[in-house]
């Protein structure tokens, strides 16, 4: 199932650029591999205030540009701040020793953050797990 989720991600994202590119969309003015090397996915980008950019999603690595994962193999919670040019200013692992994954983020008024996302995990940022996995 994992292997067919992640070529209907690739069939959509071709899709679309295929799209775009026959519509006469504009150059790509950057892109950027972030990660390590494990495996990553974002689930959710917004330009922020400052016209640089927050990413949500998770992280399996424990190299690279990841720096806090909380291990056991299964993914974190992984949020990257990223500037009008596309370079990390600053990332988090959040979540626990089981399996943490957002689904979407959103900046604040106050300029700060709110991620959605699940967890099954008890420990380290989880406080309140009610069942086998939470929002």
């Amino acid at each position: 199932m994992k292997k067919r989720s992640w070529l209907l991600r690739v069939f959509a994202a071709a899709l679309s650029l295929a799209l775009a590119l026959a519509a006469g969309a504009e150059a790509i003015e950057w892109q950027k591999c972030l990660g390590g090397s494990d495996y990553e996915e974002a689930s959710s980008i917004q330009q922020t205030s400052d016209g640089g950019y927050i990413v949500a999603g998770f992280t399996q690595s424990t190299d690279g540009d990841v720096v806090g994962y909380h291990g056991g193999y299964v993914p974190d919670v992984w949020v990257v701040k990223l500037n009008a040019l596309g370079d990390i200013l600053w990332q988090k692992c959040l979540g626990g020793s089981d399996y943490d994954e957002a689904s979407s983020i959103q900046q604040t008024g106050d300029g700060g953050y709110i991620v959605a996302g699940f967890t099954q995990s008890t420990d380290g940022d989880v406080a309140g797990l009610h069942w086998s996995a939470d929002v």
